[in-house]
């Protein structure tokens, strides 16, 4: 069985009500990202062609954000994508898990735990790419799971640098 999991960009970005065959499922971040009405009536359609809702617990999203840090992508991330990664994630055992996104940080970090993704609007990424944090100042880089996004050595600001694309 295929579960699909919505990202809002599905929800705004034109995929069709009722064209994934399968269990479709959203997050309640998402539901809260709809405001305009034609995105409100696409939605509506979802739930009637049998769109859940599923909640995510503080042990999932901890989980997503320890995966996001670990690639260098927590920083990218906005807190209803860690929702929907954590969803993924979740559902990852009890079926075949299709994250149905434009985002390509999602799409990236779905690559490298063997999510499969589909994309929208967008042509999707085309190789993964992994990331550090580099100084402005002094050119030390360093883990992207470092918490802090000032250098400890010279103080300058950190920045995310892609370091490697994998194929």
């Amino acid at each position: 069985m295929t579960c699909f999991i919505l990202d809002t960009s599905a929800l705004i970005g034109g995929l069709r009500p009722c064209s994934l065959s399968g269990k479709v499922y959203t997050t309640d971040n998402v539901i809260s990202e709809v405001k305009d009405a034609r995105s409100t009536a696409v939605l509506e359609a979802w739930f009637a062609c049998g769109l859940k809702v599923l909640s995510v617990t503080g042990e999932m999203i901890k989980n997503a954000k320890s995966i996001a840090s670990g690639s260098g992508e927590i920083f990218k991330l906005s807190d209803t994508d860690i929702e929907v990664l954590a969803l993924a994630l979740s559902l990852k055992n009890e079926c075949r898990v299709v994250l149905v996104s434009d985002d390509q940080t999602l799409q990236n970090i779905c690559q490298k735990v063997g999510i499969e993704w589909m994309s929208i609007r967008r042509r999707g990424i085309s190789k993964v790419s992994s990331w550090i944090l580099e100084c402005e100042g002094c050119g030390r880089r360093y883990s992207p799971s470092l918490k802090d996004k000032v250098c400890p050595v010279c103080g300058h600001r950190l920045k995310v640098r892609r370091i490697a694309r994998d194929r």
